[in-house]
């Protein structure tokens, strides 16, 4: 979906990115989650945050965790400028930083040099043509600290004129790596 497309929809996306809470979305991180917010310098990335659902209970947990000896930062990236409003209210007061980039070339990310213990990407591969996978892959590479984890989660269309209304391309689990 173009970033144009998401501005147009915005509160009517994110009741559909809300409907679902995280646990039920991530159950895959159950096991490293833990681990990863256990750091209070912890570095998170959530490329392509949707409306902010994802950010906002990383960052919940990361805080709850260590109270006022909190350094963890989670960083949300996503390329239209909005519903900027609607993820910025969800993390009202959360150690979120909020960041305009796009996929693959996460040029922003790059030119901060950052780093981080977890890389959360909830169903943005599909935006991605499949030429463009082994340049997101590279970039993560970058971004990765040894003992990271990353997660992939994949949004799955059922037509062709699905993808074609919102510019969305077939992903193959096995075309990731």
């Amino acid at each position: 979906m173009s970033p144009n497309i998401y501005h147009k929809k915005a509160t009517e996306l994110a009741p559909k990115y809300l409907s679902k809470p995280f646990e039920e979305v991530h159950k895959s991180l159950s096991q490293c989650l833990p681990s990863i917010i256990k750091n209070p310098n912890a570095r998170i990335l959530d490329v392509g945050v949707g409306a902010g659902r994802d950010a906002k209970r990383l960052t919940a947990l990361a805080t709850k965790t260590h109270n006022t000896k909190n350094n963890s930062q989670t960083l949300a990236t996503k390329p239209a400028k909005a519903p900027s409003q609607l993820r910025q209210n969800a993390t009202q007061g959360l150690n979120t930083a909020w960041l305009k980039d796009r996929l693959p070339a996460l040029s922003n990310i790059t030119k901060q040099e950052v780093s981080a213990d977890l890389i959360l990407l909830s169903a943005v591969s599909m935006h991605i043509p499949m030429g463009d996978h082994a340049c997101l892959m590279r970039k993560h590479a970058n971004i990765y600290k040894p003992g990271s984890k990353i997660e992939i989660s994949l949004l799955h269309r059922k037509t062709d004129d699905e993808c074609k209304q919102r510019k969305m391309h077939h992903v193959y689990v096995d075309k990731l790596t």
